[in-house]
């Protein structure tokens, strides 16, 4: 199994936006047999990967806050 990611960060309206291009290539019997689980696996780990980037983000934004007051 092979993968690659491409994360694109891009200022949007005061915030930013935050774009993922993603590719995975599975070979072999066994890999193809399991295809489906394997992208259903891989889009829940982006998923949780986005979650905890977010409040990591979060809680950073909001020691940055604290320092200054």
């Amino acid at each position: 199994m092979n993968g690659s990611a491409i994360l694109m960060l891009k200022e949007n309206q005061g915030g930013t936006q935050l774009n993922c291009k993603a590719k995975g290539q599975v070979s072999g019997a066994i890999g193809l047999a399991g295809k489906r689980v394997l992208d259903s696996g891989a889009e829940k780990g982006l998923e949780n990967f986005f979650t905890q980037l977010e409040k990591e983000i979060k809680r950073r934004i909001y020691q940055l806050k604290k320092r200054r007051t």
